[in-house]
């Protein structure tokens, strides 16, 4: 038989005060019960979503930091002064392997037509120095002199945080006609880059804006080797070394908790310097 609560004193069905101070803490145990269980899942799920943004952060970098430094031809310990305002102070100061308050991996590399991948790329070689350009891949214009280009892995601290940041570096270059020394045969894949919130005067060097790689960077960790057999490493470059390794560490608070992702990679790079490559 069906239960019917009835109202003492009215006669219709309902609760009796004694029956509602029974089970009002009762729900309102389970409530808090369900309330903190979705804060745990909640908590949990934001906590998983950064871990794995992090770590496709940390893995993205460390590919580019592979491709270029493959295929590159020199690393470097000092970019020497640059021109405004592509310093570290965005003036003219040079970086440096291991500068005060920063780190930066320094990859003197070859300017191509088209990006690395591109299978259809060419070296950007310099009129007359000795050749004329002549044809494309003819084989006076490949004993030019080839225009390089300067990669620039660095952290830079705002606040506090600290990221993970790449700057393109070019020498002066042009394709007017006649040609003088700063011509070149092709127009180069490669551009500029400064701190996007510098404000470029007009006609400024830049043309695009730094790249940052990673957030929340820890650690940025770079020891340079011999060649790829080596054990024995660096934390300064010098001119004839061939293999790098690179780890990057972060770390971020979520709901209270600490977190972070780790990677490294180990770098041999493909090409050496040789006498027709002039330096930025």
């Amino acid at each position: 038989m069906r239960a019917i609560f009835v109202n003492n004193r009215s006669g219709k069905p309902g609760f009796t005060l004694v029956e509602v101070m029974v089970v009002a803490p009762l729900v309102l145990m389970i409530i808090s019960a369900i309330v903190v269980y979705m804060s745990i899942l909640t908590g949990e799920s934001l906590r998983v979503n950064t871990k794995n943004a992090m770590s496709v952060e940390v893995q993205e970098a460390l590919n580019m930091i592979e491709i270029d430094a493959s295929r590159s031809i020199q690393f470097l310990e000092s970019t020497g002064s640059l021109s405004t305002p592509q310093g570290i102070d965005n003036n003219t100061a040079a970086f440096t392997s291991n500068g005060t308050g920063y780190k930066a991996l320094i990859l003197r590399s070859a300017a191509t037509t088209k990006d690395y991948l591109n299978p259809e790329r060419n070296l950007v070689y310099y009129a007359n120095k000795p050749n004329p350009c002549g044809l494309p891949n003819s084989i006076e214009r490949s004993r030019n002199n080839v225009l390089t280009t300067t990669l620039v892995y660095f952290t830079k601290t705002s606040g506090e945080k600290t990221s993970l940041w790449k700057r393109t570096i070019l020498p002066t270059w042009n394709t007017s006609s006649p040609a003088d020394t700063h011509t070149v045969c092709d127009r180069p894949w490669q551009q500029n880059s400064c701190a996007p919130d510098f404000t470029w005067p007009s006609g400024s060097r830049c043309v695009s804006k730094d790249q940052e790689l990673v957030q929340n960077i820890k650690d940025f960790s770079i020891t340079y080797y011999s060649d790829a057999s080596s054990t024995t490493g660096e934390s300064n470059p010098t001119p004839s070394m061939r293999t790098v390794e690179v780890k990057i560490s972060t770390e971020k608070t979520v709901t209270g908790e600490a977190i972070g992702q780790k990677g490294e990679v180990n770098v041999t790079r493909e090409n050496y310097a040789s006498a027709n490559l002039t330096t930025p």
